[in-house]
């Protein structure tokens, strides 16, 4: 396994861990609510197994929710950041702010990481005929990828 996909990995662990360690208050009063807290964590347990095994699908939304979650949670780091003008709520917005600041960061690793051609190899994303890397589904649920040279189908 190449190393930007073990640096993309562990990024997802630490992501998944503060996202558990920051969430855990709001899970534990949430009551009927709690499903909205639960379907992120499995989505990230999938894109994590998708991650292991070098399946096409994963890397596909790996890229695609990491980079929206990224775009979502620098807003909200921003937003964290300019309550921190409130003598109130200062410490709060101070510390909410840093552990989004900190999935921000880990979010672009894992979008960048999942973006080089080591990690494209690994995930089979690389014509065997021609050597391209622009590939697309050639089915649903990406088992297969198409060249979009060559039209090589793999």
């Amino acid at each position: 396994m190449p190393r930007s996909v073990i640096v993309a990995i562990t990024a997802l662990v630490a992501f998944m861990l503060i996202g558990v360690v920051l969430w855990l208050p709001a899970w534990l009063t949430s009551g009927p609510a709690f499903p909205r807290f639960v379907v992120p964590i499995a989505l990230e347990i999938l894109l994590l197994w998708g991650f292991v095994v070098g399946h096409r699908l994963a890397w596909q939304w790996g890229r695609v929710l990491v980079f929206l979650g990224a775009v979502l949670l620098t807003i909200a780091t921003v937003v964290a950041f300019s309550v921190v003008s409130i003598p109130e709520a200062a410490w709060l917005a101070l510390g909410l702010g840093l552990f989004l600041l900190i999935q921000v960061v880990l979010a672009y690793v894992i979008f960048f990481a999942l973006g080089t051609p080591s990690a494209r190899q690994h995930f089979r994303l690389i014509c065997p005929s021609c050597g391209a890397a622009t590939v697309r589904a050639a089915d649903f649920f990406f088992n297969k990828a198409k060249c979009k040279s060559c039209g090589r189908v793999w």
